[in-house]
């Protein structure tokens, strides 16, 4: 477990986590000194006789020279100041490991969605986005309650100890009879819900998986659903799932509060116990101060122990969190470098192969074609055929298995992948619009630059539209709701333009448009890529009778159908 914890947390955690348990030893302390000294200021001020047991207390009484009444009250204001100072401390030491663990909640989702986007697209691919989101919101979540439960466990381990060795100083017997007690139910926490805690929580990781798929399943295909009429179905199915769900953590809630319901009673059962103990064996004149201390000691041990047991439950149940968070960050990142590329001339794929890592399958054989600075290119063939993955090879976004790409007759490495693919500009077949702005939408996180993005605007035939509402911080909704269809696909062209791509690469871009649209929109397309290189992927016929190269696609391989020019 220390192990995956170097792995996902940094120097400054391990510091912060150290200095947390420093104060919760400082807690212990104060809290163990505050429990033990009522029970000397009960006994003074039902019988100041007991000043002359107890040497430290009758030495400070001869050293101050008050009388008893204003000793007994000096020493009532004292514990009064004292209880405030250890209020103030647990209330620090709650508020510090707090916020410790909520950053730690943000530190650790921040990795992995750093992560994420280091992964390489095979391996990005290899995941559902509905588990990828549930580590990064989830299991982080779970995570620092584990953290968060780790540091309850030290505090409260340390109050115990603290107290418990009190208690051996004031009563031998008793503690150690007291002592069995907590071990027999310690090994029977142990061995009734340990194991079963261990269970639950890997059976909640899959119930709650269930939850963020059938989410974005649902949302992704909400037109469909309302369309077939058949929401009665996703519903009982997400019913279902969270029922599931549910019932998991109704059993670990349970299993949580038995303990604390078990040690009431036991505690109630062991002070009376105490008491018959003390009035048999030790005489009467001895039950109050110990009573009063073992029930004060009992009070603050008890719900220690049951903090214990119940942290200890919550580690081993989101332990599964820390596994699958460490699984992730464990995971390879993408090597590329930022090595200058030039492209002058063409782009040559040389007896390429590729297969995903995901699938044994080979998904492209022997790939042998040449693409000129300029050309106009359609890859086409059927569904599932591996257009896209010859595309995306182009890209520099997979890694061919064997064989070559190369750029002006120089190989394209990894290590000039990020050159590469800033001259390309992509429009794809399924289109995200975020519910920003026109301006977000097409800047993306890049630099922004006014002139530059009224040019796109321009080109795009946009700029008139949203110059009549709100200018370039028109907004677009979610997914681009308030946008028509053309609109929407020329915001994604604008997008592609805005990095000033070398080329432009199409990936099913107008499937989803009406006729007399698409065939505007590619016009248009040809129109702004005249001196750029334009790669399409696409069964349009318009499309294809405006490249000047086509390249069939048939079970893996790749063929020359036409060539214009």
């Amino acid at each position: 477990m220390i192990f995956k914890f170097k792995k996902i947390f940094i120097k400054d955690d391990f510091t912060f986590f150290y200095l947390l348990i420093a104060l919760s030893l400082v807690v212990s302390i104060v809290e163990t000194i505050g429990i033990s000294a009522i029970m000397p200021f009960v006994s003074l001020a039902t019988d100041f006789s007991y000043l002359e047991s107890t040497r430290y207390v009758n030495d400070l009484f001869l050293w101050l020279g008050l009388s008893e009444i204003d000793f007994i009250s000096l020493f009532g204001v004292s514990l009064i100041a004292f209880y405030f100072l250890r209020s103030s401390l647990t209330l620090l030491f709650s508020y510090v490991s707090s916020k410790f663990t909520n950053h730690l909640y943000s530190s650790v989702s921040q990795k992995l969605f750093k992560k994420y986007l280091a992964l390489s697209l095979d391996d990005f691919y290899a995941y559902n986005t509905a588990e990828l989101t549930r580590v990064a919101v989830t299991e982080a979540h779970f995570l620092a309650a584990l953290i968060q439960s780790i540091l309850t466990l030290v505090s409260e381990a340390f109050i115990f100890i603290f107290l418990y060795f009190a208690l051996i100083y004031m009563n031998f017997k008793i503690t150690l009879t007291l002592t069995i007690f907590l071990i027999i139910f310690g090994l029977l926490c142990g061995r009734l819900f340990l194991k079963t805690l261990s269970s639950k929580g890997k059976e909640r990781s899959l119930w709650i998986d269930k939850v963020y798929r059938q989410l974005n399943e649902t949302f992704g295909n909400f037109k469909m659903i309302k369309l077939s009429g058949h929401e009665h179905v996703s519903e009982q199915g997400f019913k279902k799932t969270m029922t599931g769900y549910a019932e998991v953590n109704v059993l670990v809630d349970t299993m949580g509060v038995l303990p604390r319901s078990i040690l009431e009673s036991f505690g109630f059962i062991i002070l009376i116990l105490i008491v018959l103990y003390t009035l048999r064996f030790e005489g009467g004149d001895s039950v109050l101060p110990i009573v009063s201390m073992f029930a004060l000691a009992l009070y603050r041990m008890l719900p220690s122990v049951n903090k214990i047991v119940t942290s200890a439950q919550r580690i081993i149940f989101h332990k599964n969190s820390l596994d699958e968070i460490y699984g992730m960050l464990s995971l390879n990142e993408e090597q590329i470098g930022e090595e200058t590329i030039i492209f002058q001339n063409q782009i040559e794929l040389k007896s390429l192969n590729f297969s995903y890592s995901r699938s044994s399958k080979s998904t492209l054989n022997n790939i042998n074609l040449c693409i000129n600075k300029g050309d106009k290119v359609s890859f086409v063939g059927e569904s599932g055929a591996g257009k896209s993955t010859v595309v995306d090879l182009i890209l520099g976004l997979l890694n061919p298995s064997s064989g070559l790409i190369k750029v002006d007759n120089k190989t394209l490495l990894s290590g000039q992948y990020k050159s590469w693919r800033k001259k390309i500009g992509y429009i794809p077949q399924n289109i995200y619009l975020f519910d920003g702005s026109v301006s977000d939408n097409i800047v993306m996180n890049r630099n922004y630059d006014e002139e530059k993005l009224i040019s796109v605007l321009e080109k795009t035939k946009l700029y008139d539209v949203f110059v009549n509402k709100e200018g370039l911080e028109t907004k677009v909704g979610e997914n681009g709701s308030s946008l028509s269809g053309g609109q929407k696909q020329r915001v994604a062209i604008a997008r592609a333009l805005y990095g000033d791509p070398e080329i432009l690469v199409l990936d099913e871009a107008t499937s989803a448009l009406d006729k007399e649209t698409e065939e505007q929109i590619i016009k248009e397309i040809f129109e702004i890529s005249k001196s750029k290189t334009l790669i399409a992927i696409t069964h349009r016929i318009e499309t294809l009778k405006s490249c000047n190269k086509v390249f069939e696609i048939k079970n893996g391989s790749c063929s020359l159908l036409k060539v214009v020019g």
